[in-house]
């Protein structure tokens, strides 16, 4: 099982190189390096136990002084019996650049800002419930901590920490491969997100593929073939489609022809033309498409002079302010389904064509239904009226006396109204007068 991380495009590449570094020494790749590194983390904490964690940063500091002073007093020795040209022992490491740009001085607290603040976040959450089976969770982790704490300090349990992450992952390498006798034979394993990132980054900036590979942790062939790969397009290996680039451009022109057609029919019609192709692999390319079978919005049937006056009424409206729009008596009458079955035909159509002409159903009549007027404004809805007969101006007249204007007097009180209706052909012949 290896480590995979996920990269954001502005993250840096000594980031990448830290990663991996962090991973090849936890699957000891370097033995030597990792060696030197675990002994020394299980050393350190288990010298915490005798001594405070001044005394053992004093011992530390007195051990690299004890190695440094003797070598520099040495070679000044050696400079003046004149058995040196004057170099410093450790003048490389006194060269080095250990200063922070304020980029990098920036970036570093910005990352640790953010993982302050999402720490703050989660206890929060896990304190004041904001999730039930979160917080049951940390409670439970909470009480076993009681336990572990009377058996072990948190000493112990960081170098029992230390020990698995540097055990668990071999462990577990060592056992898919059976032993440590098992050798690999063949290909070896694909190259990782870092690695991959790292090859790319090096690459742009002209890097020999040597320097490359040991920056990346693979072989100097691996990196060519992935930098081949990339500029050649190949794609992996794989079985090849069944059907051509033309033969896919086929079944688009037949689903954008006609998308209310069913799935075994636009299969039936593409097959027809010469195609082979199973029903599975007709789903299939109409999905690559972009489309999805959908139930079609109902809509009613609208020509180009209806649809021009109601974009004209909408460029009117669209400044106006909250208040304005809050003096509204919206009301409408709707009639509602009360059969089952009535869903219609499915629609092929792609993301956001919900309201596409060509991907709506025309609504001309209904099966069994109720008709309900209702009027709402932003103060709340007024009462509902159930209609048992059709809508002709003396009904309508009806409603406005006795649902209508009950419901203004509760929503707006004194204040003046606008009250919008859809000016249906039933209502306008004799259109009621309302004070």
């Amino acid at each position: 099982m290896e480590f995979m991380f996920f990269f954001n495009d502005h993250i840096c590449l000594s980031e990448c190189v830290f990663l991996l570094s962090v991973v090849d020494l936890l699957y000891w790749r370097d033995v030597g390096k990792t060696g030197l590194v675990f002994t020394g983390l299980v050393v350190g904490l288990a010298c915490l136990f005798q001594l405070s964690a001044i005394s053992l940063l004093s011992n530390l500091g007195l051990g690299i002084m004890a190695f440094t002073l003797p070598v520099r007093l040495l070679f000044k020795t050696m400079d003046l019996v004149r058995l040196n040209d004057g170099s410093h022992p450790f003048q490389s490491y006194l060269d080095e650049d250990s200063t922070l740009t304020d980029e990098t001085t920036v970036r570093v607290v910005e990352k640790i800002v953010l993982l302050i603040a999402t720490l703050v976040k989660e206890l929060k959450g896990l304190f004041f419930i904001n999730s039930v089976i979160d917080s049951l969770k940390f409670v439970v982790l909470l009480y076993l901590l009681t336990y572990v704490g009377v058996k072990a300090n948190g000493l112990t349990l960081v170098i029992a920490g230390v020990i698995c992450a540097f055990s668990l992952p071999l462990a577990y390498r060592l056992q898919q491969f059976g032993s440590l006798g098992y050798t690999i034979m063949g290909k070896t394993a694909d190259l990782t997100v870092v690695q991959k990132t790292i090859i790319d980054t090096l690459h742009k900036e002209g890097k020999p593929q040597t320097f490359i590979a040991k920056e990346a942790g693979c072989s100097q062939s691996a990196v060519s073939k992935h930098v081949n790969r990339k500029l050649s397009g190949r794609r992996k290996c794989g079985r090849k489609r069944c059907t051509t680039n033309r033969e896919n451009r086929s079944l688009m022109r037949i689903v954008k022809q006609n998308p209310f057609k069913n799935l075994s029919e636009l299969h039936k019609e593409w097959t027809e033309a010469g195609v082979k192709a199973s029903r599975a692999t007709t789903h299939r390319h109409v999905k690559e498409f972009g489309y999805s079978c959908r139930i079609p919005l109902v809509k009613p049937l609208l020509n180009h002079r209806q649809r021009q006056r109601r974009l004209t009424w909408a460029k009117e409206k669209k400044n106006w302010t909250v208040a304005q729009w809050s003096k509204v008596l919206f009301s409408d009458e709707s009639k509602f389904c009360i059969s089952f079955g009535n869903q219609g035909p499915r629609v092929w159509r792609k993301d956001g064509e919900v309201h596409s002409p060509s991907c709506l159903k025309s609504s001309v009549k209904f099966p069994q239904s109720v008709m309900i007027w209702g009027a709402m404004s932003s103060a709340g809805v007024g009462p509902l009226c159930f209609l048992k007969t059709k809508v002709t101006a003396p009904v309508y007249q009806e409603i406005l006396e006795h649902f209508m204007l009950p419901s203004a007097d509760q929503l707006f009180e004194d204040v003046d109204f606008i009250f919008q209706q859809d000016l249906a052909l039933p209502t306008l012949p004799k259109a009621p007068e309302v004070g």
